[in-house]
């Protein structure tokens, strides 16, 4: 469990230093990996992660098993206070209920995270070659294709994508070629691709006459094809050891290919566990606060207020399951209906969201708010001390 928490908290990360490796465009000397991409490194290449035994990743926790035992006993004796003023008819301020919600939270984060380490400032860094290579393969799969518009004629290019898809029909002359470099000169150290053109074997969109690719790129996309020939070349000797099944085929792949490949089942499941997480949360989380009810407030207008918050927020998991399956029905509807129709709709729906985004937020400040707001106005029974609990020493 604990290398689980180590890996997916950023714990490891690829040396990139080496100056003919780096192709970070922000000139980084290392790239933190998320629980994904080791994923993908321990399906393609797992004899590059170290086995790290579990004391190194405690010694660099900044939190032990005391720490934690302290705070989940304060946490549990606080609930154990609320409860026990619920069962003798005391009262419970809006902020010791709000508190009490917090305290549960607390308490199942620690169950959760208990072996999770704290704070580690320094990853373990990975290195060598072979995983430079696939990182740099992986990150060239993972990125958009984002153009900085220089004119209509050509881009720079600010992230690569890869397309191996073959050339196009357009090629230019060296008098184009000219043309656009007296035109548009290229920055020193980039490389101009041209359409029609590659640059180690990848090729651009038709939709633009020229890509200037930066020194970082170009050492990104010669390692994306160093692995490439690499796995190839495993293949046709039988040394591939069942890599035929984990190799992406570049060689007639094309746009919405690349959306497919993105879109996987992982992607899928994390979308339906946040959307079930998010619901459960909102459920509790608002229908604690949903329990004064019927709790005294200064003025109506707070009471109100109180009551539309904790039941936006209880319903919130709801809301947001029903805003996408509409969101997903426009988008069925963007070959069924007129475009005007459907653009109506999808901005209509869109600002709904953002309305919903909104009020979610005003709902969980409010909720707050208000507890501090109540505070000068509490009734007399929440002074009132449970009658075992003062026999009990615990820290105040």
């Amino acid at each position: 469990m604990i290398h689980g928490h180590y890996a997916v908290m950023g714990g490891f990360a690829v040396d990139i230093s080496d100056p003919s490796h780096s192709f970070h465009p922000k000139g980084y000397d290392k790239i933190i990996l998320s629980g994904d991409d080791l994923l993908f490194l321990a399906k393609n290449s797992p004899e590059s992660i170290p086995n790290i035994p579990e004391s190194e990743i405690r010694d660099k926790s900044k939190a032990n098993g005391l720490a934690k035992f302290l705070v989940c006993i304060q946490a549990f004796w606080f609930c154990v206070q609320c409860i026990s003023r619920l069962a003798q008819g005391l009262s419970i301020s809006l902020l010791e209920l709000n508190t009490f919600a917090h305290a549960l939270c607390t308490l199942l984060i620690y169950f959760l995270w208990w072996d999770k380490p704290l704070d580690i400032e320094e990853p373990t860094l990975l290195s060598g070659q072979n995983v430079v290579k696939l990182i740099a393969y992986l990150s060239s799969v993972m990125t958009v294709l984002c153009f900085q518009e220089m004119d209509k004629h050509g881009m720079e290019l600010r992230s690569i994508t890869v397309n191996s898809s073959g050339p196009w029909i357009r090629a230019y002359s060296d008098i184009e070629k000219q043309e656009y470099a007296a035109k548009y000169p290229v920055k020193a150290g980039y490389r101009r691709v041209h359409q029609g053109e590659h640059f180690h074997n990848f090729y651009f969109p038709e939709y633009i006459n020229f890509v200037d690719i930066s020194p970082a790129q170009q050492r990104q996309l010669r390692l994306c094809q160093e692995h490439r020939e690499e796995m190839a070349s495993l293949v046709a000797k039988g040394e591939a050891h069942g890599l035929m099944d984990r190799m992406v085929d570049w060689t007639f792949l094309h746009e919405t290919d690349m959306e497919g490949l993105l879109e996987s089942d992982s992607k899928t499941t994390k979308g339906r566990q946040f959307v079930i997480g998010f619901w459960v949360a909102g459920l509790v989380y608002g229908s604690l606060h949903l329990t004064a009810w019927n709790a005294s407030f200064n003025t109506y207008a707070q009471e109100v207020l109180w009551k539309t918050s904790a039941l936006s927020i209880s319903l919130s998991g709801f809301g947001l399951a029903l805003w996408i399956a509409f969101f997903r029905l426009i988008e069925w509807l963007n070959d069924q209906v007129w475009e005007w129709l459907y653009t109506t709709l999808a901005v209509l729906t869109l600002g709904i969201g953002n309305l919903l985004l909104v009020h979610y937020a005003f709902s969980r400040v409010y909720l707050v708010v208000e507890c501090f707001l109540s505070i000068p106005h509490l009734p007399a029974s929440v002074y009132e001390v449970p009658i075992w609990s003062q026999y009990f020493p615990h820290i105040g």
